[in-house]
Protein backbone atom coordinates (compact mmCIF):
# COMPACT_ATOMS: atom_id res chain seq x y z
CA UNK A 1 0.00 0.00 0.00
CA UNK A 2 1.47 3.41 -0.69
CA UNK A 3 1.60 6.07 2.04
CA UNK A 4 2.59 9.39 2.63
CA UNK A 5 5.51 10.86 0.77
CA UNK A 6 8.73 11.30 3.39
CA UNK A 7 11.43 13.33 3.40
CA UNK A 8 14.89 11.51 3.42
CA UNK A 9 17.65 13.67 4.77
CA UNK A 10 21.08 12.32 3.19
CA UNK A 11 24.40 13.79 3.99
CA UNK A 12 24.66 16.06 0.93
CA UNK A 13 20.94 16.48 0.30
CA UNK A 14 17.46 16.39 0.90
CA UNK A 15 14.60 14.12 -1.96
CA UNK A 16 10.96 13.68 -1.43
CA UNK A 17 10.77 9.71 -1.74
CA UNK A 18 7.45 7.86 -1.87
CA UNK A 19 6.73 5.21 1.06
CA UNK A 20 4.77 1.60 1.17
CA UNK A 21 3.32 0.01 3.58
CA UNK A 22 1.93 -3.48 4.57
CA UNK A 23 5.21 -4.68 2.87
CA UNK A 24 5.40 -8.73 3.02
CA UNK A 25 9.10 -10.09 3.19
CA UNK A 26 10.94 -12.97 4.34
CA UNK A 27 14.38 -12.81 6.94
CA UNK A 28 16.08 -15.54 7.68
CA UNK A 29 13.28 -17.89 6.97
CA UNK A 30 10.89 -15.36 9.14
CA UNK A 31 7.90 -13.63 7.05
CA UNK A 32 7.38 -9.76 8.78
CA UNK A 33 4.91 -7.10 7.48
CA UNK A 34 6.89 -4.34 7.44
CA UNK A 35 5.56 -0.08 6.94
CA UNK A 36 7.29 2.90 5.94
CA UNK A 37 9.68 1.40 3.48
CA UNK A 38 11.04 3.96 1.46
CA UNK A 39 11.70 3.85 -2.11
CA UNK A 40 15.51 4.12 -3.05
CA UNK A 41 18.49 3.34 -5.13
CA UNK A 42 21.24 1.15 -3.97
CA UNK A 43 23.38 0.68 -7.05
CA UNK A 44 23.48 -3.31 -8.40
CA UNK A 45 20.36 -4.76 -8.94
CA UNK A 46 21.12 -7.46 -6.31
CA UNK A 47 20.87 -5.11 -3.50
CA UNK A 48 17.30 -5.65 -2.94
CA UNK A 49 16.51 -3.73 0.61
CA UNK A 50 18.45 -1.52 2.93
CA UNK A 51 17.52 -2.95 6.21
CA UNK A 52 17.50 0.12 9.10
CA UNK A 53 16.33 1.35 12.61
CA UNK A 54 12.55 0.55 11.39
CA UNK A 55 13.36 -3.02 11.06
CA UNK A 56 16.15 -3.46 13.95
CA UNK A 57 13.64 -1.49 16.46
CA UNK A 58 12.12 -4.74 17.02
CA UNK A 59 15.13 -6.81 17.78
CA UNK A 60 18.64 -6.62 19.61
CA UNK A 61 20.69 -6.96 16.31
CA UNK A 62 24.29 -8.83 16.41
CA UNK A 63 26.71 -7.97 12.94
CA UNK A 64 29.38 -10.34 12.92
CA UNK A 65 31.40 -8.42 10.43
CA UNK A 66 34.49 -10.44 9.99
CA UNK A 67 32.26 -13.42 9.60
CA UNK A 68 29.49 -11.82 7.56
CA UNK A 69 26.72 -12.99 9.55
CA UNK A 70 23.62 -11.25 11.22
CA UNK A 71 21.86 -12.48 14.34
CA UNK A 72 18.92 -11.02 15.65
CA UNK A 73 18.19 -11.48 19.59
CA UNK A 74 14.98 -10.86 21.41
CA UNK A 75 15.09 -8.29 24.51
CA UNK A 76 14.07 -11.26 27.12
CA UNK A 77 17.23 -13.73 26.63
CA UNK A 78 19.99 -10.11 26.45
CA UNK A 79 20.06 -7.73 29.08
CA UNK A 80 21.99 -5.10 26.82
CA UNK A 81 22.09 -2.89 30.45
CA UNK A 82 24.56 -5.38 31.93
CA UNK A 83 26.81 -6.47 28.51
CA UNK A 84 26.99 -2.88 26.83
CA UNK A 85 30.84 -1.37 27.12
CA UNK A 86 30.24 1.56 24.58
CA UNK A 87 28.51 5.00 26.26
CA UNK A 88 25.90 5.31 23.61
CA UNK A 89 22.36 6.77 23.35
CA UNK A 90 19.05 6.68 21.41
CA UNK A 91 19.15 10.04 19.36
CA UNK A 92 15.57 11.81 19.88
CA UNK A 93 13.84 12.23 16.94
CA UNK A 94 15.75 10.03 14.40
CA UNK A 95 15.60 7.03 16.58
CA UNK A 96 19.31 5.89 15.64
CA UNK A 97 21.54 5.16 18.07
CA UNK A 98 24.47 6.91 18.70
CA UNK A 99 27.98 6.24 20.47
CA UNK A 100 31.05 8.32 22.01
CA UNK A 101 34.37 8.08 20.02
CA UNK A 102 37.14 9.32 21.17
CA UNK A 103 39.60 10.71 17.95
CA UNK A 104 43.30 11.87 19.12
CA UNK A 105 41.84 11.88 22.78
CA UNK A 106 38.65 14.39 21.28
CA UNK A 107 35.72 12.52 22.59
CA UNK A 108 32.47 12.70 19.82
CA UNK A 109 29.38 11.79 19.61
CA UNK A 110 28.45 9.81 16.15
CA UNK A 111 25.39 7.99 14.52
CA UNK A 112 25.93 4.06 14.44
CA UNK A 113 25.20 4.21 10.73
CA UNK A 114 25.97 0.44 9.57
CA UNK A 115 24.11 1.46 5.81
CA UNK A 116 27.38 3.84 6.21
CA UNK A 117 30.23 1.61 3.93
CA UNK A 118 32.98 3.97 4.45
CA UNK A 119 35.24 5.74 6.56
CA UNK A 120 34.49 7.60 10.09
CA UNK A 121 32.73 11.10 8.21
CA UNK A 122 32.70 13.99 10.62
CA UNK A 123 31.97 17.81 10.33
CA UNK A 124 34.91 20.13 9.79
CA UNK A 125 34.75 21.69 12.97
CA UNK A 126 35.13 18.59 14.55
CA UNK A 127 37.94 17.88 11.52
CA UNK A 128 39.60 21.06 12.84
CA UNK A 129 39.26 19.70 16.87
CA UNK A 130 41.28 16.79 16.38
CA UNK A 131 44.12 18.39 14.91
CA UNK A 132 43.12 16.59 11.05
CA UNK A 133 42.89 19.74 9.00
CA UNK A 134 46.31 20.15 8.64
CA UNK A 135 47.04 16.46 8.00
CA UNK A 136 44.71 16.14 4.87
CA UNK A 137 46.37 13.51 2.36
CA UNK A 138 43.65 13.60 -0.49
CA UNK A 139 40.11 14.42 -1.35
CA UNK A 140 37.50 12.00 -2.67
CA UNK A 141 33.78 12.14 -4.19
CA UNK A 142 31.65 10.43 -1.49
CA UNK A 143 27.89 9.08 -2.23
CA UNK A 144 24.94 9.98 0.15
CA UNK A 145 21.72 8.40 0.16
CA UNK A 146 20.40 11.52 -2.05
CA UNK A 147 23.36 13.01 -4.22
CA UNK A 148 27.25 13.23 -3.59
CA UNK A 149 29.95 15.11 -2.61
CA UNK A 150 33.92 16.15 -1.89
CA UNK A 151 35.65 14.47 1.14
CA UNK A 152 38.54 15.23 2.18
CA UNK A 153 40.61 12.52 4.00
CA UNK A 154 43.33 12.33 6.89
CA UNK A 155 44.81 9.95 8.97
CA UNK A 156 44.11 9.62 13.18
CA UNK A 157 46.28 8.42 15.44
CA UNK A 158 44.41 6.78 17.51
CA UNK A 159 40.22 6.06 17.74
CA UNK A 160 38.95 4.63 20.94
CA UNK A 161 35.67 3.01 20.41
CA UNK A 162 34.39 1.00 23.65
CA UNK A 163 37.31 -0.74 25.25
CA UNK A 164 39.67 -0.76 22.32
CA UNK A 165 42.33 1.67 21.02
CA UNK A 166 42.69 1.33 17.01
CA UNK A 167 45.75 2.93 15.32
CA UNK A 168 46.21 4.75 12.26
CA UNK A 169 42.22 4.78 11.71
CA UNK A 170 41.12 7.11 8.12
CA UNK A 171 38.80 9.70 8.74
CA UNK A 172 36.77 11.58 6.14
CA UNK A 173 35.32 15.34 6.49
CA UNK A 174 33.74 17.85 4.09
CA UNK A 175 35.88 19.32 1.40
CA UNK A 176 36.17 23.48 2.63
CA UNK A 177 32.85 25.03 1.31
CA UNK A 178 31.28 21.57 0.74
CA UNK A 179 27.51 22.23 1.97
CA UNK A 180 26.10 18.72 3.86
CA UNK A 181 23.51 17.93 6.77
CA UNK A 182 26.19 16.62 9.17
CA UNK A 183 25.85 19.92 11.20
CA UNK A 184 22.09 19.67 11.20
CA UNK A 185 21.35 15.59 12.01
CA UNK A 186 21.36 15.74 15.73
CA UNK A 187 18.75 17.05 18.51
CA UNK A 188 19.69 19.95 20.78
CA UNK A 189 16.81 19.06 23.34
CA UNK A 190 15.16 16.20 24.86
CA UNK A 191 16.18 14.86 28.18
CA UNK A 192 17.40 10.98 26.25
CA UNK A 193 20.35 12.76 25.01
CA UNK A 194 21.43 15.13 27.34
CA UNK A 195 21.86 17.70 24.53
CA UNK A 196 24.59 15.84 23.41
CA UNK A 197 25.98 17.37 20.14
CA UNK A 198 25.88 14.59 17.12
CA UNK A 199 29.45 15.61 14.92
CA UNK A 200 29.41 12.61 12.00
CA UNK A 201 28.71 8.77 11.22
CA UNK A 202 30.66 5.76 12.92
CA UNK A 203 31.28 3.70 9.17
CA UNK A 204 32.26 0.07 7.92
CA UNK A 205 35.56 0.57 8.41
CA UNK A 206 35.79 1.31 12.41
CA UNK A 207 33.18 -1.31 12.79
CA UNK A 208 34.15 -3.78 10.14
CA UNK A 209 36.87 -6.14 13.04
CA UNK A 210 34.02 -6.31 15.22
CA UNK A 211 31.58 -8.36 16.45
CA UNK A 212 28.54 -5.81 17.12
CA UNK A 213 25.76 -5.91 19.45
CA UNK A 214 23.24 -2.85 19.06
CA UNK A 215 19.64 -2.27 20.81
CA UNK A 216 18.71 0.11 18.33
CA UNK A 217 15.54 1.19 20.50
CA UNK A 218 17.17 1.88 23.67
CA UNK A 219 20.62 3.17 22.33
CA UNK A 220 22.75 0.02 23.67
CA UNK A 221 25.89 -0.80 22.26
CA UNK A 222 28.81 -3.69 22.78
CA UNK A 223 31.92 -4.62 20.67
CA UNK A 224 33.59 -7.38 20.72
CA UNK A 225 36.50 -8.77 18.99
CA UNK A 226 35.36 -12.26 16.97
CA UNK A 227 36.56 -15.51 19.01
Amino acid sequence: DKGRPVNVKGVYDVERRNAYNNVNIEIFGTGFELDSLVESSLGHHSNGMLLGAGFFNNFIVQLDYPHRKIRLVTRDSLDMGEVANVRADSQQGSGMPIAQVEINGVALWLLVDTGNSGTILIDRRAASKVGLLDKVEGASMSFGANSSGVNEFATSDVVKFGPYEIGDVKVSFPAEGQKTNLESQYERTGSRIGGKRVVGLIGYDLLKDFVVTLDYRYGKLHIALPQ
